[in-house]
């Protein structure tokens, strides 16, 4: 899957597990790979062809992310300071991960360069987030993305934030 471009289509994300949780992407009846988020650092990424990618953060301190596939950094991402909002720079490009409301569950993927919208992803049940691609992306891009998605969720819950689990008190 590494550099296999995604173009147009709606990709399914179930969970199941709890340490660790697995999460399965699917395009169609087509498994694209498994994402097993546990308790440590570095989170596996393995397509079906057995290649892994590694999402990792960059340090305690810091709310720095990288993805590494072969040895290679592909991606880097940071939260902005005092929001919710993440810079990505995937191979030299600039993009931006958001939360489209208040309740952290919908995000979206902007290009840095023109802002226009490539990825769209939000829960449609219980462990099952849809991730719709509007315009052509890499595999590795989705992936990294859909990890941090993951991670500012994991981020809300541990801070209480009151709208992190999709409804409000």
């Amino acid at each position: 899957m590494e550099g296999d471009q995604v173009t147009a289509d709606t990709i399914t994300a179930v969970a199941s597990g709890l340490f660790p949780r697995r999460h399965h992407l699917t395009l169609g009846g087509d498994v694209l790979g498994e994402l097993t988020v546990g308790l440590g650092w570095s989170v596996p990424f393995t397509d079906p062809d057995g290649g892994q990618a590694w999402m990792q953060r960059v340090s305690l301190w810091r709310r720095e992310y990288r993805m590494v596939r072969d040895d290679q950094e592909r991606a880097r991402a940071r939260v902005r300071p005092f929001r919710w909002q993440v810079e990505i720079e995937f191979e030299g490009r600039p993009y931006l991960l958001r939360p489209t409301s208040l309740t952290l569950g919908p995000w979206e993927l902007l290009d840095g360069g023109d802002g226009s919208r490539v990825l769209a992803a939000r829960r449609v049940g219980w462990g099952r987030t849809e991730l719709s691609v509007r315009a052509e992306l890499d595999s590795d891009l989705l992936v990294f993305a859909y990890y941090l998605v993951i991670m500012r969720r994991r981020a809300a819950r541990r801070r209480h934030h009151p709208l992190a689990y999709g409804f409000a008190f």
